[in-house]
């Protein structure tokens, strides 16, 4: 494939180019800017679902396992849990880390999961309109982060639960370094 070249503006040129940027993968280089361009692949303007992707040949397993921790964790009746098995959220893991070990997989998983449900109060829930408790909402998940925070119970907050549950099997397995990103 031929890497296709973006001209800078002509306010980055100083008036020397047209004043739009061009992208077209056979252009001439004026002499003045040609320390100034990029090349990007041909790829980069590909759809991620344009190849077939590998998957993580412990997907199924995995999304078995993850959908019963779930289930549980999140304190899902049968109708919600019908409907979160049908999401496939595992799916989504298995492509993003084809070798990862189930171990990795599960977590992978079950912290998609936990993004989701949390996402959903402030799209449509409780949050959506409550500007103030979306805010107290995102300082008390912040804190469940800080290593010290009491267990929560599912019970309790399932939600605040299925985070800490996710961060402390992370923690295990990640670098401090890892665990500040």
């Amino acid at each position: 494939m031929t890497p296709s070249i973006i001209i800078p503006s002509s306010s980055y040129v100083s008036g020397h180019l047209a004043s739009t940027s061009i992208c077209s993968d056979h252009v001439d280089i004026p002499n003045e800017v040609s320390d100034r361009w990029i090349r990007l692949p041909e790829a980069l303007f590909s759809s991620i679902m344009a190849v077939e992707p590998e998957v993580n040949p412990m997907h199924k397993t995995s999304k078995a396992l993850s959908d019963a921790w779930l289930r549980d964790a999140l304190r899902m009746d049968d109708k919600t849990a019908s409907i979160w098995s049908r999401l496939d959220i595992a799916y989504m893991s298995a492509i993003s880390a084809p070798n990862a070990d189930l171990e990795t997989l599960k977590l992978m998983n079950d912290w998609n999961g936990w993004v989701f449900a949390f996402d959903d109060p402030f799209d449509e829930g409780s949050f959506a309109n409550n500007p103030i408790k979306a805010a107290e909402e995102i300082i008390y998940t912040l804190a469940i982060l800080d290593n010290i925070h009491p267990v929560i119970s599912p019970d309790v907050n399932p939600l605040r639960h299925t985070l800490q549950s996710c961060w402390n099997r992370f923690r295990l397995r990640a670098s401090p370094a890892l665990q500040y990103r």
